[in-house]
């Protein structure tokens, strides 16, 4: 005999795996809903398209971990037509500098971002005790890939 108390976890399962079903059947998501509801897609990861501005690029680290500079950290601003973010894109270490693509000033690009929505973190989505993170979060996952006009 099947308890009450299975038949509703079975409940949040089908309504977690609908949500989850939905957000990838859509493909590229769109940022105003992200911005209007940052839970739903916190530590998830989603395909973003918009145009870039706001490139501002930093300049190389040593990673004494792994003995190697690091390259190519940037940000970006992503707008879509619905909304902007600020796109995070994490050093490449072991790499050559000259094999680091950085996006430019209006172009069409598309990438894969984990969003970690408003809250506390130490680090890997981590809750309390650790940093408030007041914005909304976007970390590349991949180099950004620039689009065809």
């Amino acid at each position: 005999m099947i308890s009450i108390s299975t038949l509703r976890g079975w409940g949040f399962i089908q309504v977690g795996f609908l949500l989850s079903a939905a957000m990838a059947a859509a493909g590229v998501a769109q940022l105003e809903n992200i911005l209007t509801r940052p839970e739903a897609y916190h530590l998830k990861s989603v395909q973003l398209q918009g145009v870039a501005t706001n490139v501002h690029a930093f300049p190389p680290t040593f990673n004494a971990k792994f003995g190697a500079q690091c390259f190519g950290a940037y940000t970006f601003t992503l707008s879509d037509g619905t909304g902007s973010i600020v796109v995070e894109v994490p050093s490449i270490c072991g790499r050559l500098q000259d094999a680091i693509t950085i996006i430019s000033e209006n172009q069409q690009v598309s990438t894969e971002v984990r969003i970690e929505a408003p809250g506390y973190y130490s680090g890997q989505g981590i809750t309390p005790p650790g940093e408030f993170k007041p914005t909304i979060r976007a970390i590349a996952l991949h180099e950004p890939i620039v689009q065809d006009r």
